[in-house]
């Protein structure tokens, strides 16, 4: 493995815009690209669903994801775990797509390995300390406000599990056990979880971007799709990637489309759409007194990350 490379961890929530960063900076030719290689729904071998290391984890939890961070790194060892869907066939077919596009990358990777790898994963966001302490990872936090991912996940019938954080009890002691009493005393909805996770989510992120400021970038969605060349001029510098004018003309084609919906349930696609409307869509989906239920929820960090009167009030 080149030893000048540059490995980028695109994160944030399912659904903040993390498909959105990613796809974007392959525009450059210099950029290896990989989705989400941490998620344990997909690939053979992940040991938790958003596993997480810190200062309170074991040597051998510690050792596992360093050598797994190292492998995804390299390519290496990229297998699917398509043995848990031999019975759902949409998700077999996911499983096939991935394959054949990790099995695409580690093939041209071994061919000329690109100066610039991004790794696409919201469920690796709690990796990101031991990324950046052990192998100079530069993370991008994609942050979008919480009543916008209240209304995708409502959408899309998602609620959240909170187990596998439970079940890392490193990851309670570290961060998440301040929390643990507000699931506790919050009806179990998509609303709440949703609200919570978020909050959770990008506390880690704060703490993390005051640890490491020199690795950490934070963007929010709604900054990006609004002014997106300004903002992704300054993804790209941020990861020392160089921006052309004919990135900025794929961008300008991406966001200025008609529609505002995502046409398929495709995740891992970036589609066209009409970007600056797609950034206050949730304003027709939530209502005021659910818009007042999640800025009261996430109350502690959305009012110092979202305190302009637009983000506030329907």
């Amino acid at each position: 493995m080149r030893t000048d490379k540059t490995n980028i961890l695109v994160t944030g929530m399912p659904r903040s815009g993390t498909t959105f960063v990613g796809k974007a900076l392959t525009f450059s030719p210099e950029v290896a690209y990989l989705w989400e290689p941490f998620n344990s729904r997909f690939r053979r071998g992940v040991r938790q669903h958003y596993p997480y290391v810190g200062r309170s984890s074991n040597h051998d939890k510690v050792s596992f994801y360093a050598r797994l961070i190292e492998d995804t790194a390299a390519f290496r060892n990229l297998k699917p775990c398509c043995t848990k869907y031999l019975f759902k066939p949409g998700q077999l077919r996911l499983l096939s797509g991935i394959d054949r596009e990790w099995e695409q990358v580690r093939s041209a990777n071994a061919v000329e390995e690109k100066p610039f790898s991004v790794f696409k994963d919201p469920i690796a966001i709690f990796l990101s300390e031991i990324m950046i302490t052990r192998f100079d990872f530069k993370i991008v936090f994609v942050v979008r406000h919480p009543a916008a991912l209240y209304a995708a996940w409502e959408r899309l019938g998602w609620l959240h599990d909170f187990r596998p954080w439970i079940e890392q009890p490193d990851f309670v002691a570290d961060h998440f056990g301040e929390f643990a009493g507000m699931i506790d005393s919050c009806p179990r909805d998509i609303l709440s979880y949703t609200a919570l996770q978020w909050l959770v989510s990008y506390s880690y992120m704060e703490k993390i971007k005051l640890q490491y400021p020199e690795n950490v970038m934070v963007v929010r969605h709604e900054d990006l799709c609004v002014n997106a060349k300004k903002g992704f001029a300054e993804i790209f510098r941020f990861a020392g990637i160089g921006f052309t004018n004919e990135i900025a003309s794929r961008l300008a084609d991406i966001t200025e489309g008609s529609g505002v919906n995502q046409v398929s349930r495709n995740f891992s696609q970036l589609e066209k759409r009409d970007s600056v409307k797609l950034s206050v869509k949730w304003k027709d989906q939530v209502s005021r007194e659910q818009l007042e239920r999640i800025m009261e929820i996430t109350a502690l960090l959305s009012e110092q990350l979202y305190p302009e009167p637009l983000f506030r009030t329907i």
